[in-house]
């Protein structure tokens, strides 16, 4: 779905000395800790993360061209979508709230070492959902939040509350074999050992809970991560049901 040569080509500018000496910047890079998502720049340097940062940019379906228009990235984490959104002309204001609080957690100084190497402007804001600013943007990302809150449903509607035009929705999807509107609860620290995790709805819960929540329409952009019941254990077989994914709805308030 995604080629290799697109996905190397979602590169960052950043200053003049910086394109100038991979080496001095890479080394910045590296000397900063544990990174998750994974930057790329133009010079060639780059961040160990984890993620499959360009794969799910790529997924998004945003324009290349964001002048003049307004995007909240609420859970910005280390503001990879935020970054990219302002290089393609995006007036940007970046939010997060629990992981720029938690102990220990180095993602708000990579997020800020990342603005001083691309010398952006992004705008920070330290918010809980409920308290977020009521239409102020054009464009809000809402990406890998949504299964993290115990009630989705009234996190759906304050999220809706922000954006004038357009809601962008990234989110795991789980029970995709389990006919009917469902959800798979995560106790603990069961999926992948984090207990920040909590639902995992399959389609039909979902798009229920983004009616509910009142939007006037949503679309399904792309399932961009999938997994399917063999895949649990023994890798992914098209002949095999789906379990779970990631998937992009665009919703319109």
């Amino acid at each position: 779905m995604f080629s290799l040569s697109k996905l190397t080509q979602i590169r960052l500018n950043c200053g003049p000395e910086r394109t100038q000496d991979y080496h001095a910047l890479q080394e910045e890079l590296n000397n900063q800790g544990q990174w998750y998502e994974n930057f790329y720049f133009e010079n060639g340097a780059s961040t160990p993360g984890r993620s499959p940062s360009p794969k799910k940019l790529l997924a998004l379906g945003l324009p290349n061209n964001l002048s003049n228009v307004q995007i909240l990235d609420v859970g910005a984490y280390e503001g990879y979508y935020s970054i990219h959104c302002e290089q393609r002309g995006a007036e940007v204001i970046a939010n997060d709230f629990f992981i720029w609080n938690l102990k220990d957690d180095n993602s708000r100084s990579n997020f800020e070492l990342i603005k001083k190497v691309t010398g952006s402007k992004i705008k920070t804001l330290e918010s809980p959902i409920a308290q977020l600013p009521i239409k102020k943007s054009d464009i809000t990302l809402f990406l890998g939040v949504l299964y993290h809150v115990e009630d989705q449903i009234e996190t759906l509607r304050m999220i809706r509350d922000t954006a004038k035009s357009l809601v962008i929705l990234e989110t795991l999807v789980d029970a995709l074999d389990q006919p009917g509107p469902n959800l798979r609860y995560y106790p603990g620290n069961s999926l992948n050992g984090d207990i920040t995790n909590q639902f995992g709805p399959n389609l039909e819960a979902l798009q229920a809970m983004i009616s509910q929540s009142g939007y006037r329409s949503w679309e399904l952009k792309s399932m961009w991560e999938f997994n399917t019941i063999q895949g649990l254990n023994q890798g992914n077989s098209l002949d095999s049901p789906l379990r779970s994914g990631r998937v992009v709805y665009w919703l319109y308030p």
